[in-house]
Order: C-alpha cells, then sequence, then structure tokens
C-alpha cells in the first residue's frame, strides 16, 4: 500500500519576521551611503560647481548631484515599502482568495526589492565615478586659467588633505556587491516560493530507495527520470557553460590585472587628462560592468537548484519548469552580453596600438599609482589577451552549441515527465 500525504503551506508568522530581518540587514549599507552623500562637504562643492568641472573634464561625462540622489533615494524608498509589505505578507497569502496568486505575489515583492538593488547600484556607480574626478583633481596638479576652477580646486583638496574623503566602493565593487544581495534575494525568495507548494511525501518510495543496489542507485542517480536528477543535469549543464564566461567577469574585475587596468585607463584614466573621447563610442557599463550583474542572476539560479539538490529539498514540477526557463533566458543574455563586451574589448586594444596611447600613462604619477600599467609592455605596445581576435567568437560559437544542445536534451524529458506526471495527479483525484 502506498501511504501519501500532503504537507502544510500555510506562512508561518515566524518565517516572516525572519526574512523582514535578513532584508532589513541588507538595507544598512544604502542607509550609510546617503548618509555619506548629505556628510560630505566636497560633494556640495560638486553640486554647486558641476559646469564648471564638466567644462573642463571635456571628455569625461560627469554625473549630476540631483541623478546620484534620487537615485539613491528612490531605490531605498522602494526597499522600506518593500519591508513594510513583508510584514503584512502572511495575512496576505493565508488569505484564499488569494492562494492561486500567491507566487505572483512573491514574485513582484522579490523582483521590486531587485529593483531598488539595481536602481541604489547606479547612485552608488555615479558616486564612484564623482569620487574618482575628486580623488584626481586633489592629488593633482592642474593648470589652468580659469580663478573659478582653481577655487573650486582649492577648495577640494583642503577637504582631502584633511581626511574628510567620505569614499565608496569602486565602479567594479560596486556591481559586485549588487550582484551578492540580487544573489540572496533570488534564492531567499524562490525557496519560500517553493515551500508554499503541498508536497506529496511516498513512504514506500522511501523505503524501495533504501533497498535499492549500490549500481542500481548510481544509474538511477545519472538518469532523467526524475525531478532530482533533471535539476541535477540543469546545473551540470549551466556550468560547463557559465565557468568560462565567469572566468572572463573575474579577469576584467581583478584590479591589478591587464584588461581591468586598460578597461579603467580607457574609461576614466584618459578621459581626467582629457586625452581621449572614447566614452561616446564605447559604453564602460555595457563592457565591464552589465557583465557582473548578468553573473549574478545566472548564479543565484544555479544556487537555488544546487542547494535544493543536495539538502533533498522536495520540488514540484512547475518551480522546476519556472527555473528551466529563467536559466535557458539567462544563459543566452550571458552569453549574448559578454561576446559583446570581448567584442569591444578587442576594438578598445586596437585603439591603444593604433593611436599608439601608451606613452601617456606615466603623464600623470596618480593615475599611474592608482590605475597601473600591467597591460604595457616594455616596448610600449599592448598586450594580448586570452580572448583576443577571433578566439572570442569561438568561444561564444562553442558555448552557445552546448548549451543549446544540452538543454534540448534536459527540456524534451522535463516536459515529457511533467506531462506524466500530470496525468498521474489527475488519476489519483479520481
Amino acid at each position: 500500500m502506498i501511504n501519501t500525504f500532503d504537507t502544510s503551506n500555510k506562512v508561518k508568522r515566524s518565517s516572516i519576521l525572519k526574512m523582514a530581518f535578513v532584508f532589513t540587514l541588507l538595507v544598512i549599507p544604502q542607509v550609510l551611503f546617503i548618509i555619506i552623500l548629505y556628510l560630505n562637504n566636497s560633494f556640495d562643492i560638486y553640486k554647486n560647481n558641476y559646469e564648471t568641472l564638466q567644462n573642463y573634464f571635456i571628455n569625461l561625462s560627469l554625473p549630476t548631484y540631483n541623478l546620484i540622489m534620487i537615485s539613491a533615494w528612490f531605490g531605498t524608498s522602494i526597499y522600506i515599502i518593500s519591508i513594510i509589505f513583508i510584514l503584512f505578507l502572511d495575512k496576505l497569502l493565508n488569505k484564499t482568495k488569494l492562494n492561486k496568486m500567491k507566487h505572483t505575489v512573491i514574485v513582484g515583492l522579490g523582483s521590486l526589492i531587485i529593483m531598488s538593488f539595481l536602481i541604489t547600484s547606479v547612485s552608488e556607480y555615479n558616486y564612484s565615478k564623482f569620487f574618482q574626478m575628486y580623488s584626481y583633481v586633489s592629488n593633482s596638479n592642474i593648470d589652468n586659467a580659469n580663478p573659478v576652477l582653481e577655487n573650486v580646486i582649492e577648495k577640494l583638496k583642503n577637504n582631502y588633505n584633511e581626511k574628510t574623503i567620505y569614499g565608496w566602493a569602486t565602479d567594479t565593487m560596486t556591481w559586485w556587491l549588487c550582484l551578492v544581495k540580487v544573489t540572496i534575494t533570488i534564492i531567499y525568495f524562490s525557496f519560500f516560493s517553493n515551500s508554499l507548494e503541498k508536497k506529496k511525501l511516498n513512504t514506500s518510495h522511501i523505503k524501495k530507495v533504501f533497498g535499492q543496489e549500490k549500481f542500481s542507485t548510481i544509474l538511477s542517480s545519472l538518469s532523467l527520470n526524475s525531478k532530482k536528477n533533471i535539476s541535477l543535469w540543469i546545473i551540470l549543464s549551466a556550468l560547463a557553460v557559465f565557468i568560462p564566461h565567469f572566468i572572463y567577469v573575474i579577469t576584467i574585475s581583478i584590479h591589478n590585472n591587464s584588461l581591468n587596468s586598460m578597461l579603467n585607463w580607457t574609461f576614466s584614466g584618459l578621459e581626467l587628462i582629457n586625452k581621449s573621447d572614447l566614452s561616446q563610442n564605447y559604453s564602460q557599463f555595457a563592457i565591464k560592468n552589465l557583465p557582473i550583474i548578468t553573473s549574478g542572476f545566472m548564479i543565484a539560479t544555479i544556487c537555488v537548484l544546487g542547494v535544493i539538490y543536495f539538502k533533498k529539498e522536495e520540488i514540484n514540477y512547475k518551480f522546476l519548469i519556472t527555473q528551466f526557463i529563467i536559466l535557458f533566458i539567462e544563459v543566452i543574455f550571458l552569453i549574448s552580453v559578454n561576446t559583446y563586451s570581448m567584442h569591444k574589448l578587442n576594438e578598445i586594444y586596437n585603439y591603444w596600438n593604433e593611436n599608439n596611447l601608451s606613452h601617456f600613462i606615466n603623464t600623470n604619477e596618480y593615475l599611474y599609482k592608482k590605475l597601473g600599467s600591467s597591460f604595457i609592455n616594455s616596448d610600449g605596445t599592448i598586450k594580448d589577451f586570452f580572448l583576443y581576435g577571433i578566439k572570442y567568437v569561438s568561444h561564444a560559437i562553442i558555448t552557445f552549441s552546448l548549451f543549446i544542445t544540452s538543454y534540448v536534451i534536459i527540456g524534451t524529458k522535463l516536459i515529457k515527465n511533467y506531462k506524466i506526471s500530470f496525468v498521474s495527479t489527475k488519476i489519483d483525484n479520481i
């Protein structure tokens, strides 16, 4: 005889309070950032003299004061509203009328929190651009006949020398921190959503598994006949594609790495010394930062499936199919974003060599120490990187082909198993 019973999917008040506590901790950095914006006197000087500074840095697009402040407050306001909403989530989800919409509510709330992180990161990212300019003028001798500009620079230098600096994360670190917060959010809400599903536990099935021979167990663990095994193969196929791309993302993010140094000089160094207008043709965000954000979403989805697999959590087919579709979209987007980034990186490499820009590296001591010169050879040429030339195209084709092949096989089996499960459930309910 097969004994089955349903587990409860009632939302407990304790789980809601735990969720509210976790996400209250995550908002602390955002609050500290807003405090810094108000404490930093140099930021006020920047606001009052924005046009003067922008007119000097003709090739550097400086962010406006309002952009930084509004996005910081807007993102944090959305987050606070989300936390208030969390506190009433149990009463909302336990209502019978909203039972069919519970996953929609959870997805909406999670999306709101992620949107808050992204908006606040935009503010932090732009603040890092202000701070980069602030640090540069405070540590450099800028010759200019404009008395207004000289007065502004003198004020900024005085604040910097008095250690009232109020720095924040760098542009790259800002998006890595955003990655961590987005990952935590997706994992938390995915598990919370999955916990609301009624799960049937089959005692006779458990006894059968314990009685199987080792060889039979190994074979069954490699097949695509169960949700658990399918989730494992989804993880493995995603990792096979993700790891090579993630290595690239890490490479362009490491501070002392040659690629990171070249990008920093391209989008900051040359523009600060008014020797380049590359920002008009290339986007630092798309080339350097967007791959980090995209990787964050994919890491979160892989972690959700990984924890479910290794903790042997009960999982339903609808949840698994949803994660499968999300991961499919994320992988396609990751390959597209990284391939574009690699393509533009090749163009920047050629731009440096063709225009012989390496001699500008030694024109400013502060930037030389801050941004490094590891991408320059001793003869002044630019060092080749591992995906230079046609290599990045081959890399994209190989990873895309591997991904599509494995996902067609897994997806076909997943849909087939879901249909069988759906039919069996209808028969059991008769």
